[in-house]
């Protein structure tokens, strides 16, 4: 047997993506086809960083399946692979939120001059400020092990982020737009919001 090789349900743990959802997207061509069909199919590893990108592009970007199928086509493993950590990190095993976590700080090591983010204490702090939310992560950290300890295992991951662009209409009121914004959307929003923010003030009047 192929050692670099995952079930489908294995698939699924580590991507988030239902079983049924990720025979679609191999039925599209979007993931590669198992190593040998049939009862315990194996699938390569790879597919797990492909199934994250997709979702990343479809999820946080907008994209159509097709779309997706298109860059992928253009695209190397590499590029696939930087998709696939905006939906999350793939290399960690089921049940290892160490690892994870260890990847996602050493992805936000401060320079020289910033402030090192220390292990968390007792009380669950970090044993050293810094900037970008680096405290408050080593305080997620001590709290996602302390339930692993708790549960005796890690929930399979399944919660997915999105990008959204928040635009202020008044005070209480905000236009907020799933996804990252080019300019000229951002132009176009910011104006409906002046509209809205105007008629809200009364300064339009339909007479």
């Amino acid at each position: 047997m192929i050692d670099d090789a995952l079930t489908l349900e294995e698939l699924s743990d580590r991507s988030g993506v239902e079983p049924r959802t990720l025979r679609s997207w191999i039925s599209e061509g979007l993931l590669l086809p198992p190593f040998r069909p049939g009862r315990g199919a194996k699938y390569p590893a790879s597919n797990a960083d492909r199934a994250l990108a997709v979702r990343a592009l479809k999820d946080i970007h907008g994209l159509s399946l097709a779309e997706i199928g298109r860059r992928f086509m253009a695209a190397g493993e590499e590029r696939i692979g930087a998709w696939a950590l905006e939906a999350g990190v793939t290399a960690a095993p089921p049940g290892s939120a160490r690892e994870y976590l260890r990847k996602v700080r050493v992805r936000n090591t401060p320079s020289a001059g910033t402030a090192f983010v220390g292990a968390p204490d007792e009380s669950g702090m970090s044993a050293a400020p810094s900037r970008d939310h680096g405290g408050d992560l080593a305080g997620v950290e001590h709290l996602i092990l302390r339930l692993e300890e708790v549960f005796g295992a890690s929930a399979p991951r399944r919660s997915r982020s999105a990008v959204w662009t928040r635009i202020s209409i008044t005070r209480d009121l905000e236009l907020s737009v799933r996804g990252d914004l080019e300019p000229r959307e951002r132009v176009l929003f910011e104006r409906l919001a002046d509209q809205l923010r105007a008629i809200l003030n009364g300064r339009i009047r339909n007479d």
